[in-house]
């Protein structure tokens, strides 16, 4: 029997990042202490009073690392304790200089799809991966890649990222009536390829249908593609609105017809795609990664070849003549969510998992 008054739980993950509040927040009600230690401001919103929250933000980026790392030695120093690393970059060299007989790791997916690709990074990821107790991945792709790093099997376990179902429930529901309404959340980055979502848009705009198309996110791409839309004409049919408050996200799903991921790569289903589809959106994605095992094309949303813009505007074009299909897929796709991604079924099985790693001498 494993006295939890004894057992720690330190979070090293970055207090900027959406999906750390999201995790951080529901393994709170364990009955473990829990502590986070972020060296990234926390820009989202407010932290569970069940945790212990540690913010390193002030000086240069050495100084804060260092503060990051003592204060991992003192948390650290006595009792049971897990460290839970989210990302394995940044974070996971902090915990590889504090040696933990119970290190856990979450893979998000570019830590391990991108940066192994670096001769460096790979060295890293392969040192990180053998001191983890555990190491838990939300896809296929990403457990080749593991796997391929040299992670033994035994130490992988499937946990997916999940949605919350709770607060992304509401129907959508556009109120411009003959007008379709489009959003797209990546981020500005050549990796989600909004270039070929906007010229997705030129190719209906032409073809007389009546669209109006919402980009949230930021990114160092942003202004190429602002240039891109003026040049395209789509002055009249694209929006920019940047940054949005994550509690405000599932109102303005709501107000929108169809959710677009025009992305390179996705490990996983992507997190705004799952909230998209959780709010009863049709979605309309790309056919990368494991995204085919939740959108079956035509019946949970529409799928279309990465990088084509005649292929990302058909698949839309299908659920814009076809308004019974996108409400149907809609529905399919929100009681997808409820049933095999909801995120505390995947915390639950996260809980189930700490117990385990306790156990270890």
């Amino acid at each position: 029997m494993i006295c939890r008054d004894d057992c720690k739980i330190i979070f090293l993950a970055s207090a900027a990042s959406v999906h750390s509040h999201k995790w951080v927040g529901l393994l709170s009600s364990s009955a473990y202490k829990i502590y986070w230690i972020s060296t990234h401001e926390n820009n989202v919103g407010k932290i569970s009073s069940n945790v212990n929250y540690l913010e390193f933000t002030k000086g240069g980026a050495v100084f804060r690392f260092f503060q990051a790392l003592c204060a991992l030695y003192r948390l650290s120093a006595a009792g049971k304790v897990i460290i839970h690393v989210h990302y394995i970059g940044y974070y996971a060299l902090l915990a590889y200089l504090r040696p933990a007989r119970r290190l856990v790791l979450t893979a998000w997916g570019s830590d391990v799809l991108i940066n192994s690709r670096s001769f460096l990074k790979r060295v890293f990821l392969k040192l990180a991966l053998a001191r983890a107790l555990l190491v838990t991945y939300d896809g296929g792709n990403m457990k080749k890649r593991l796997l391929d790093l040299g992670c033994s099997s035994n130490k992988l376990l499937p946990i997916r990222f999940g949605v919350d179902t709770r607060k992304f429930c509401k129907k959508a529901h556009a109120e411009d009536f003959g007008v379709i309404k489009l959003i797209s959340l990546r981020n500005h980055e050549r990796i989600y390829d909004i270039e070929t979502l906007l010229k997705a848009v030129k190719l209906l705009y032409v073809r007389g249908f009546h669209i109006k198309l919402s980009l949230y996110g930021t990114g160092y791409d942003s202004s190429r593609l602002n240039n891109i839309k003026n040049n395209l004409g789509l002055e009249s049919v694209v929006n920019f609105y940047g940054r949005y408050e994550y509690n405000e996200l599932p109102s303005i799903l709501k107000g929108n017809d169809i959710y677009i991921s025009t992305s390179l790569s996705d490990s996983g289903l992507s997190s705004s795609t799952a909230e998209a589809m959780a709010c009863g959106l049709a979605v309309v994605i790309t056919d990368v990664g494991e995204n085919s095992m939740w959108v079956k094309d035509g019946v949970s949303g529409k799928l279309f070849v990465p990088s084509n813009a005649n292929s990302c505007a058909e698949a839309i074009q299908f659920f814009i003549e076809n308004s019974a299909s996108r409400i149907e897929c809609g529905r399919v796709a929100k009681n997808l969510m409820r049933h095999s991604n909801d995120m505390r079924i995947e915390a639950a099985k996260m809980k189930n998992a700490y117990e385990g790693v306790f156990a270890h001498a």
